[in-house]
């Protein structure tokens, strides 16, 4: 299981991404590890505290950076940068604990519905789904009619829930569920230690 650091830069987010995936190419680093290992939070949804520098990123929302690092290659990344550390200074280093997202779907199809369900109950290793998880499925053989937005379905499968575990699983999650346009999901927030 790959752990993860929030890593806080006082620098603009473009200096740091340019940095950071220019150190990855030199490296030798398969730009497809680098998207696994490197998460910058805009990209993913993910929620990262403003902690005690929130003031200070309000009035200049450009002089700090957040990105999340395979914490390996962050210790890395971090040596490759103490060069040009006027320019590139950590402000904060923080080991992420867990992630997590809340979820909600209302479908109308019963084979769509199977797949989404398939989704919370084959999680990758080491990923929970909350114990409030239960899909409620309602049939009414009078209704009329297929489509999404009618009065009355002659199918609905709802549910709601929590998906919660390490970093990497739970993106996995997540990017599963928004491939479905009926699956609700809220920004991923960031556990820290």
């Amino acid at each position: 299981m790959l752990e993860y650091d929030k890593l806080v830069l006082e620098s603009p987010p473009d200096l740091v991404r340019g940095f950071a995936l220019g150190w990855s190419a030199a490296s030798g680093l398969d730009p497809e590890e680098v998207g696994r290992r490197v998460l910058w939070p805009e990209e993913w949804d993910i929620r990262v505290s403003a902690g005690h520098g929130g003031l200070r990123q309000a009035v200049h929302p450009r002089a700090a950076s957040c990105v999340v690092v395979e914490a390996e290659l962050a210790s890395l990344l971090l040596t490759a940068m103490q060069p040009w550390s006027d320019r590139l200074h950590l402000r904060s280093r923080e080991r992420v604990r867990s992630a997590a997202f809340e979820f909600r779907y209302e479908l109308f199809d019963r084979e769509q519905a199977a797949l989404v369900r398939r989704i919370f109950a084959e999680p990758p290793e080491g990923i929970e789904v909350s114990p409030d998880y239960a899909p409620t499925e309602h049939s009414d053989p009078q209704a009329a009619g297929v489509e999404a937005y009618a009065p009355v379905h002659a199918y609905v499968c709802r549910a709601h829930g929590t998906v919660s575990g390490p970093v990497r699983g739970v993106l996995e999650v997540h990017t599963r569920c928004r491939q479905h346009e009926r699956i609700q999901t809220t920004p991923i927030l960031l556990r820290l230690d």
